[in-house]
């Protein structure tokens, strides 16, 4: 791939041009609350996450804080769109 291939940045100028042209970033946050079955599901799969994550070496992954929940325990994470 390596032979073939060319790794360009996002800021790149070829002929006085760009390379990319992006909109501007726009970031929206929202909260979701889940049901105690949808908790149960986001918790698996976050732990799998982190195990696999895990295996890249020690600081690989750092705590978000995220799905820790209010007092009912059913919040999830912070989306960002």
């Amino acid at each position: 791939m390596r032979a073939i291939a060319m790794r360009r940045m996002k800021t790149t100028i070829v002929d006085g041009k760009p390379i990319l042209d992006l909109p501007k970033k726009t970031v929206q946050l929202e909260t979701l609350t889940f049901s105690k079955e949808e908790k149960k599901v986001y918790e698996a799969m976050e732990k799998d996450g982190r195990i696999i994550i895990g295996r890249s070496g020690p600081g690989h992954l750092q705590d978000t804080g995220f799905g820790e929940g209010n007092s009912e325990g059913n919040s999830g994470p912070m989306v960002l769109h």
